[in-house]
């Protein structure tokens, strides 16, 4: 956090200087106000006009200074919030996707949406507001010096008094704080289910059942922040009890000075007027530090994610123009200890050449190539790539190819989406296409095609052609292809068969059990699991 606000201090300074006049104008009012008064009481007509205008003109100036003080607060922290999302996709970008797999997507959305409100509200606007009442609070105590200097003490002793109260329930805010943001996570993260799930959940006509769950899910987090909104009302009615108690005693010993005669009337309005002005930013101080204290443990959760850089031995770099020789030299792997997904696995493959990996789910097909893509070390054996560990290989992304049963689109126009915001021609975007029985949108109007998220707008032939068109057009020396036949019509089945026996030039790893067992003798390899 530290380091957005380094990088925005001038806004925070610009709001610093216009708070620091603003609050200097304000003394200067509640002194043109008691002037005023004196000169009214004495029948004094002309001073009395003059210090009219002044005040007026102070109130104008106060005004301006007080708007310029809102612009570049609002630039600072709206700024900070800009850097912090930046700063957390980049966090994100940086793991591999194993690490990113390990915090469910309703828990990303959740610090995105909710936790960041929270670090607004509570961490980066308090810091201006903060400044902002610290600034009143020491030119009205000078001020209130100038006036009297008994009642000055007074006023701030009795007026700090509020800025106890959140240190005394600090653990109880943070723990409130941390509650409610881990049960909104849960939430969020059973909501994106129940999204991803909505076809699921009409067709099996569980609606009524789904709605009862989201209730019991809902109430939670209802109980949660309810508590916590307790909390902070509990500890605001303690400070501001004291704060209008303090402020009756603070009046009481004004108005006793004006009854010695040590104060006439505009000196007893110009100690009202400061004293008002003194004990509201106070007790605001009071609820800022209370918010601040509570939005620590997320605050802390967050920098943590943050600080994460990823840690790399990789420091070879693999020409990939080059042909390729993958080997998989002994390899025993298992997510956990109790079950073996592969055991002392070998392989060799080398470009240019097909190779067909078949079998039943969970034997280890796709583990494989997880494994020559370098998301998760083996237990024993190595995997690599022109006799170079996968783990060493600084470039391995440019090698590999991967596409996926349930291809990635982006809601962008079909030409970015098949060349993922690379330099691509629109030549070779049309050629790409037509390769893959895609003609009809190979054309600018076509390439011009808005896809909805995820390309739901397109059959899912359409899509998986598009994403095999993809891989195509990217002409890495390795291509995995990941359950590229499921759940296809038999004349989009046929087609990506005839173009996956047609690639050339490259290492192919299909992972299928659906190919058409007449063509598997096109393989230059069979590697059956399990």
């Amino acid at each position: 956090m530290n380091q957005m606000i380094k990088k925005h201090w001038r806004f925070l300074a610009l709001a610093v200087f216009f708070t620091l006049i603003a609050s200097l104008l304000a003394v200067y009012v509640q002194f043109a106000k008691g002037d005023v008064l004196d000169y009214a009481l004495d029948r004094n007509t002309s001073a009395a006009l003059r210090s009219g205008a002044l005040l007026l003109a102070g109130i104008l100036l106060e005004l301006g200074s007080y708007y310029y003080y809102n612009v570049f607060s609002s630039k600072f922290f709206l700024n900070c919030v800009k850097t912090l999302r930046e700063r957390y996709f980049s966090a994100i970008l940086k793991r591999n996707y194993p690490q990113f797999r390990e915090t469910p997507d309703g828990e990303y959305l959740a610090t995105y949406t909710d936790q960041f409100t929270k670090i607004q509200k509570q961490h980066i606007e308090n810091i201006i507001w903060m400044f902002e009442i610290s600034i009143k609070a020491l030119t009205i105590s000078a001020a209130l010096f100038f006036l009297d200097w008994r009642l000055a003490l007074v006023t701030l002793f009795l007026l700090t008094t509020p800025l106890y109260v959140p240190k005394l329930v600090e653990k109880h805010l943070q723990k409130a704080q941390k509650e409610s943001a881990k049960v909104f996570e849960a939430h969020l993260a059973k909501f994106v289910d129940w999204l991803k799930g909505f076809e699921l959940i009409k067709n099996f006509n569980i609606e009524n059942k789904i709605v009862g769950k989201f209730r019991q899910s809902n109430a939670r987090v209802f109980d949660a922040d309810y508590r916590r909104q307790i909390l902070n009302y509990r500890s605001w009615l303690i400070s501001s009890s004291l704060s209008y108690l303090s402020h009756f005693i603070i009046i009481a010993i004004a108005a006793w000075l004006v009854l010695r005669g040590d104060f006439s009337a505009g000196r007893f309005f110009i100690a009202v007027g400061l004293i008002d002005q003194l004990s509201m930013p106070i007790l605001a101080l009071s609820m800022y530090l209370q918010e601040f204290t509570a939005v620590k443990p997320i605050r802390e959760a967050i920098e943590t994610f943050l600080a994460f850089e990823p840690v790399s031995t990789a420091n070879n770099t693999l020409d990939p123009e080059r042909d390729v020789q993958v080997s998989f030299d002994h390899l025993s792997f298992a997510y956990d200890e109790k079950k073996m997904i592969l055991s002392n696995f070998n392989l060799n493959a080398k470009s240019p050449s097909r190779l067909l990996l078949t079998g039943p789910n969970g034997s280890g097909k796709s583990t494989a190539t997880s494994l020559l893509l370098n998301y998760y070390p083996p237990k024993q054996g190595k995997v690599s790539i022109n006799d170079v560990p996968v783990s060493e290989i600084a470039n391995l992304p440019e090698l590999i190819t991967v596409m996926r049963q349930e291809a990635t689109f982006f809601e962008d126009s079909l030409r970015e989406n098949l060349r993922v915001y690379q330099d691509f021609s629109d030549e070779q975007l049309n050629e790409a296409l037509t390769r893959v029985g895609l003609e009809k949108w190979a054309n600018k109007s076509g390439l011009d095609l808005p896809l909805q998220s995820g390309a739901a707008n397109l059959s899912g032939g359409e899509r998986r052609r598009l994403a095999l068109a993809r891989a195509l057009l990217r002409d890495t020396p390795i291509l995995i292809l990941d359950e590229p036949l499921a759940n296809l019509d038999k004349e989009s089945h046929q087609l990506i068969e005839d173009l996956i026996l047609n690639i050339p030039d490259k290492l192919v790893l299909l992972i299928s059990h659906q190919f058409d067992p007449v063509k598997t003798a096109s393989f230059d390899q069979v590697i059956q699991f399990g």
